[in-house]
């Protein structure tokens, strides 16, 4: 008998239907019993666990981040006139002359009248208690007419141009804490003298507008890519370069200036309220009620040099002695034209009526409020003072350079 080898193609279907039988029962079986979820669940975890790991690496490279921006960030601290950094071991002495070089790409800025007002904005002419733009007086005796305004007849420009002047000295003014950690991470400096050419500043929109006109002249003309960023100088920077902490407002009454305690009496509560009310109620907002102007807080002040080594609270008389370097990096500097310079600084004065103005160093006097830009009887002034620029340094510092000797005046007033 003849044997027969291989595989009929019976047994061949039947062994292919066996295997899909099997194979059908299988899938059944892996998706009945969860398999592939499982599976999926198994993926899923992976990836919340690499996305966990992602962001805890993401947290620790930002805790380095911070460690070594900390690492980098200058810590300055004063003793006297001497300013010391712990971070990096630089030091300077208040006055020290900076190589500093601002590189503002901007050419020009310009203002118009509706940012810094126009004759429009003032006229009072406190002679005759009228409106009378043909009122003249001298550039000095508009400076020495604190609480009494006056309007000198002027072509008062409806633009005014600024472009960098070149050839000014950088010297050190003092250190902030410009982020509030309680790090005094910056150094500022100041331009030796003021801007030649002033700024023009007028009635309501002058006072509006007079910070950020001058912030935004100093940022565009005497930045820094390299150093760092300009601003107005302001009356904190000059406080901070005496270290002097004035005690409180001053206000006008029965033929004295007398001194608020603090800063946070409000104007209603002085003794001459009813007597501002009966002069006019106007306030720089344009609001113009009671409520408005009372509410409004009196925080101006001034004091002077009254010798070479101590300046005077000029409504008690408080002696705080200053430095020679202080002296001379505030008031020695003026320009030959003896120029006094803005404040960035607004501020509020009272006797009668209500006086808004922004501060300026004038010779040798700091005020708060210098100019009365405004008033609550509406009238109001101008006023054209330099511009005096600080750079706030927090990462490169420029070299020490030699500057200008400055001439000290024997004088004691």
């Amino acid at each position: 008998m003849k044997s027969t080898k291989g595989i009929t193609l019976i047994a061949l279907i039947i062994t292919i239907i066996v295997m899909l039988i099997l194979t059908g029962v299988t899938m059944n079986i892996a998706v009945n019993g969860g398999l592939f979820n499982n599976a999926q669940r198994a993926v899923d975890d992976t990836n919340a666990e690499v996305s966990s790991t992602q962001d805890r690496v993401d947290e620790l490279s930002g805790v380095l981040d911070d460690v070594a921006s900390q690492q980098d960030e200058h810590n300055w601290n004063r003793a006297g006139d001497n300013i010391t950094c712990n971070h990096c071991g630089l030091s300077f002495v208040i006055g020290d002359y900076l190589g500093y070089t601002p590189d503002a790409t901007s050419q020009t800025v310009t203002i118009t009248s509706e940012e810094a007002g126009d004759e429009n904005d003032y006229y009072y002419d406190s002679t005759s208690n009228t409106s009378d733009k043909t009122a003249t007086v001298t550039t000095t005796e508009i400076k020495e007419t604190i609480s009494n305004p006056q309007v000198v007849q002027t072509d008062f420009p409806t633009t005014q141009t600024f472009t960098q002047e070149t050839g000014h000295y950088w010297k050190v003014l003092g250190i902030e804490d410009s982020d509030g950690n309680g790090t005094n991470e910056t150094l500022l400096i100041k331009m030796a003298s003021p801007t030649e050419n002033g700024l023009y500043l007028a009635g309501p929109k002058g006072y509006n507008n007079g910070i950020d006109i001058l912030n935004k002249i100093c940022k565009e003309l005497y930045s820094s890519s390299r150093y760092g960023e300009a601003r107005s100088i302001k009356i904190e920077d000059v406080n901070n370069c005496f270290q002097y902490k004035p005690t409180g407002g001053m206000y006008y009454y029965n033929g004295s200036w007398i001194e608020t305690n603090g800063f946070n009496t409000q104007i209603k509560n002085l003794p001459t309220w009813e007597t501002i009310k009966a002069n006019g109620t106007y306030t720089p907002d344009g609001t113009n009620t009671e409520e408005a102007l009372g509410s409004y807080k009196v925080d101006r002040y001034y004091y002077y040099v009254g010798g070479l080594y101590y300046i005077n609270n000029a409504v008690t008389g408080a002696k705080t002695y200053i430095s020679l370097n202080e002296l001379c990096t505030i008031f020695l500097d003026i320009n030959s034209n003896n120029t006094s310079y803005w404040l960035a600084t607004k501020g509020v004065v009272c006797n009668t009526f209500v006086g808004f103005g922004l501060g300026a160093v004038d010779y040798y006097s700091v005020y708060s409020v210098l100019s009365m830009l405004y008033s609550s009887d509406s009238s109001g002034r101008y006023e054209y003072l330099g511009i005096c620029p600080v750079v706030c340094l927090k990462d490169e510092i420029p070299p020490k350079i030699n500057g200008p000797e400055i001439s000290i005046p024997n004088y004691e007033l």
